[in-house]
């Protein structure tokens, strides 16, 4: 399994509209083929979104980059975001798949 983690610091006042967006992606994602979980988390002060997405290889999460729901979440956050940071791992296992 391929591994995305996304930490991101939003905005405070956008809070609200990224939390609108990035629920939406995250929806929209699970439909896709070759992904089978998109977790979306929030840390207490809500400041920062922390995501956990996984995928059944690379080429699966190239094609989410390609998707045109990914693309448009993208630009329509891309003011909304302070800071980005995104991580890949391999899942060596997991018990739910």
């Amino acid at each position: 399994m391929y591994v995305v983690t996304v930490l991101l610091t939003i905005h405070p006042s956008d809070r609200g509209t990224f939390e609108t967006l990035i629920l939406k992606n995250a929806t929209l994602s699970l439909k896709e083929t070759g992904c089978t979980c998109f977790d979306v988390c929030f840390s207490e002060d809500g400041n920062q979104c922390f995501l956990y997405e996984l995928y059944k290889d690379r080429a699966a999460f190239d094609d989410h980059l390609a998707t045109a729901h990914f693309k448009e979440f993208n630009e329509l956050t891309q003011s909304l975001v302070i800071t980005k940071r995104v991580e890949i791992y391999s899942l060596l296992s997991n018990p739910n798949v």
